[in-house]
């Protein structure tokens, strides 16, 4: 391709890039009323396998490969020496994990709760493991533009989101398993399909992406507009193939029942980001690395539970 053509075609690209992140709400919803219109298009697509792992019941079909773009995507901007950062803010580091595997588990757990109770025997159990299984997510990588505009600790927010994204394939399955247990619902977590899930369509294009930024650095500054794009479109190829199956559910829920989700689910993620903020108030840390933690906590990587709730229940 001609150096003329090429800066053509990035500055196309980086214009789509500006679109979707300017009007993301909007994009998303589009996005969730053709997976409504096309409903048995979008279920369909969660059908198609491109190939399977041998001897184990791991597939990489469609969701997988959407799952697979947002995380490289997201990976390209971790960096190992990010990590020397904990050197300078461990209480930072501290609280962050604490906020994480003990602070957000106890929600998801709370959330599962009032959702059985809430929402009755059919509906509830689904809800209340829909958000736990948010709970436990790896950070959002859309965080990142939410802790520049904070003024927030940046490279802070990438150890944790590196750091979150790297153990989901340890810690997920087995909180998830005690949260989901301690509910007393009737859904059991297949742990082993789980695990697949992560390790293929999570911890894989972590390492990926990590590894091109470590090694091919030019490469992926050079082009990282373009892949950003495929996570942009892993996560919507992912939104339209659900949409298809939780429309349709939603459309014959009560208008009480679903106020109760919507209300469930920002007082997950509000109340997460409260707590974290207030503790680091009280821990004196940096507003940077307050305000770091506290988007951190409240926005989860709700692509990646997308996939695997989709395809591990």
């Amino acid at each position: 391709i001609s150096p003329k053509l090429w800066s053509a075609h990035a500055i196309m690209v980086k214009k789509i890039n500006e679109f979707v992140r300017n009007h993301f709400i909007q994009v998303l919803t589009f996005t969730a009323i053709m997976g409504a219109i096309f409903s048995r298009e979008s279920q369909l697509m969660k059908n198609i396998v491109l190939f399977t792992v041998p001897h184990t019941p791991w597939r990489f079909d469609i969701p997988t490969l959407a799952l697979f773009f947002m995380m490289v995507s997201t990976s390209i901007h971790c960096r190992l020496k990010d990590f020397r950062h904990l050197t300078k803010a461990p209480k930072s580091f501290f609280l962050g994990v604490a906020q994480f595997y003990i602070i957000l588990p106890i929600f998801g757990w709370a959330g599962a709760q009032l959702g059985s109770a809430l929402l009755g025997p059919e509906i509830g159990p689904q809800i209340g493991a829909g958000l736990a299984l948010v709970a436990l997510m790896p950070v959002a990588a859309i965080s990142n533009l939410w802790v520049k505009l904070v003024k927030g600790n940046a490279p802070l927010l990438l150890v944790f989101l590196t750091l979150t994204t790297s153990l989901n394939i340890i810690v997920t399955p087995i909180l998830l398993s005690a949260i989901l247990g301690m509910s007393k619902g009737d859904i059991k977590v297949p742990t082993e399909l789980m695990v697949g899930n992560l390790l293929i369509g999570v911890l894989l294009p972590l390492s990926c992406g990590m590894f091109m930024r470590e090694f091919f650095e030019k490469f992926v500054l050079r082009n990282q507009d373009i892949i950003a794009l495929f996570g942009v479109l892993g996560l919507h190829i992912a939104f339209f193939a659900n949409s298809g199956n939780a429309i349709p559910i939603l459309y014959h829920m009560p208008v009480q029942s679903l106020l109760t989700v919507i209300g469930l689910t920002v007082a997950l993620n509000a109340g997460s980001s409260a707590v974290a903020f207030v503790l680091g108030k009280q821990m004196n840390l940096s507003y940077e690395d307050r305000a770091t933690i506290a988007v951190a906590g409240g926005m989860r990587s709700n692509g990646i539970a997308l996939v695997v709730g989709m395809k591990t229940f």
